[in-house]
């Protein structure tokens, strides 16, 4: 996916406060991969990979490690 050459190519969650803290994501087969890019680093973070059934915002964290 190449995250590593573009990080924010990817939708913002749309539901706060995650779309506030930057959090994105995108759909990989029947998963979806939730990463916060860290523009300051350049670090990718991987946050959550869920099956795409799931009530995603009562599985995501609602603070960001840094």
């Amino acid at each position: 996916m190449k995250l590593d050459s573009m990080p924010e190519r990817f939708s913002l969650y749309q539901e706060e406060p995650w779309y506030s803290l930057g959090l994105r994501f995108f759909p990989v087969e029947n998963y979806t991969v939730f990463y916060y890019p860290e523009s300051q680093t350049g670090v990718v973070q991987i946050i959550r990979i869920m099956y795409s059934g799931q009530n995603e915002s009562s599985h995501l964290p609602t603070q960001l490690n840094n």
